[in-house]
């Protein structure tokens, strides 16, 4: 992907690149390290990031199957569990450029480590509050006994004060779904009849992160 990436991105010759991290629910964070900044950063970047976890039947299976099955270091000290991550980015890009990411609240896990290590590294953030997750590991998922009001929280605190993994990552340009997007994406589906709804060029019409986006790279 990478190698795919840069390929493209210098075939192009451009100098603004959007990277729409929204719906992105998370999967192995060497997406993000080894794949997706390399190719557009022409610098090294990223995190030494660690997480401690409180030594119960949560965190044990997480610590020990999880986080260890990932590939990250996992250690017991004490009563608790230590995690330690590598985020370190090796920037690969032919030259600078102008980077605008776009998140929501289903930008999770790695999707969530990179809008962190893009917000140090000065990147337009775009869209809504990421919805954590990647500095202090998975949301865990429980039940009350008799209700089966479901709660979720994070069983691990980060490393990176003040930093809350749970918390996310926040945008320098909030933007969110409304109802005008809606009834316009309604509109272009009615009278094209067709599922491009999601291409480039009609999202020019109904998606307003894109079109904040664009807004910022005609006024820089």
């Amino acid at each position: 992907m990478k190698a795919d990436l840069k390929q493209a991105l210098e075939s192009a010759d451009i100098e603004n690149v959007i990277l729409d991290f929204r719906q992105n629910p998370g999967g192995p964070f060497t997406f993000v390290t080894d794949g997706v900044l390399p190719a557009v950063l022409d610098h090294d970047a990223g995190l030494m990031n660690g997480a401690f976890f409180p030594n119960n039947e949560y965190s044990k299976d997480f610590c020990e199957n999880i986080i260890y099955s990932a590939g990250l270091k996992i250690k017991k000290s004490g009563d608790r569990y230590h995690s330690e991550n590598d985020f370190t980015v090796k920037g690969e890009a032919a030259k600078s450029y102008n980077i605008y990411a776009l998140t929501n609240h289903n930008t999770i896990s790695s999707g969530d480590i990179f809008a962190y290590i893009a917000k140090q590294e000065g990147i337009h953030i775009i869209g809504q509050n990421t919805g954590g997750s990647g500095l202090s590991g998975n949301p865990l998922e429980s039940y009350l006994p008799n209700s089966k009001l479901q709660f979720v929280f994070e069983c691990g605190i980060s490393d990176v004060f003040p930093e809350d993994g749970y918390a996310g990552v926040s945008p320098d340009h909030f933007v969110k779904d409304n109802w005008e997007t809606y009834l316009k994406r309604q509109e272009l589906l009615s009278e094209n009849d067709t599922d491009d709804i999601m291409s480039y060029e009609n999202r020019q019409k109904w998606d307003p992160y894109l079109l904040k986006a664009l807004e910022l790279i005609d006024t820089k």
